[in-house]
């Protein structure tokens, strides 16, 4: 059994299917864009409301978000049991995902200020080694200037 969805400013179709794949195709040239692959039966396919990205969910225990202009798979969700459904929000910020394993997962992956959107879920800015460590040779600062900041002395050590 095969499942089909089309994006929602119907420029495109997204096809699935028991043999594991799925496709999207563009309307306007009647051809496929690119195939996603899965390790067992495509069961749903999702676009999200802004057209720009497609989500596909398996029961191979994972579910896919890929974005339409690169072609590019972004990321995969996986749980413990088969994927049942997979959604987009209406903001096209976030995928829901609801399994077989009676859990669901909410991953905001897309975000207009990705910064904010850190800084909302810190309680400290990093201290002089983190920042080495993941800014790399950019001169410090404090990356959230809402939250404390490390000690002088955390500061200095590099």
């Amino acid at each position: 059994m095969g499942v089909v969805s089309f994006s929602p400013d119907s420029r495109y179709v997204a096809t699935g299917s028991e043999d594991k794949t799925a496709q999207v195709w563009d309307l306007t040239s009647k051809q496929a864009l690119f195939t996603i692959t899965h390790q067992g039966p495509v069961g749903a396919v999702s676009f999200s409301p802004d057209s720009r990205y497609v989500a596909t969910r398996s029961e191979d225990k994972t579910a896919q978000v890929w974005d339409l202009t690169s072609k590019q798979a972004l990321f995969t969700i996986t749980h413990q049991g088969p994927v049942g459904a997979v959604s987009f929000s209406p903001d096209s910020r976030y995928v829901a995902t609801a399994s077989d394993d009676k859990t669901a997962q909410v991953t905001g992956w897309h975000t207009k200020d990705p910064i904010a959107e850190s800084c909302a879920h810190l309680t400290r800015n990093l201290t002089a080694k983190e920042w080495q460590q993941y800014a790399g040779g950019e001169p410090y600062r404090f990356a959230c200037p809402n939250l404390p900041g490390p000690t002088e002395s955390e500061r200095l050590v590099w």
